[in-house]
């Protein structure tokens, strides 16, 4: 690999960070939203999870991350927590 392909798989794996980063919560740290929707072009689509499949905004997916803000998650098929 040559130093042009070093420096795009690290800033790929620095955006991947900082999502899941910006995406973590604990009763002494809230998310970091702010980080999360910076990280998207203007107009950026979203297609989380959740089915049926359907598109929404960063700005609405940020929402719908407050709204969860302070709960206890489970990842399926994990026994792990968020």
């Amino acid at each position: 690999m040559d130093s042009g392909d070093d420096a795009d798989i690290y800033a790929i794996n620095a955006i991947i960070a900082r999502q899941f980063e910006s995406l973590s919560w604990s009763p002494d740290v809230p998310a970091n939203r702010e980080a999360l929707a910076g990280d998207f072009i203007p107009g950026a689509m979203l297609f989380p999870s959740a089915r049926p499949l359907k598109s929404q905004s960063v700005d609405s997916f940020v929402e719908r991350t407050r709204a969860l803000g302070g709960r206890t998650l489970t990842i399926p098929n994990s026994r792990a927590t968020r």
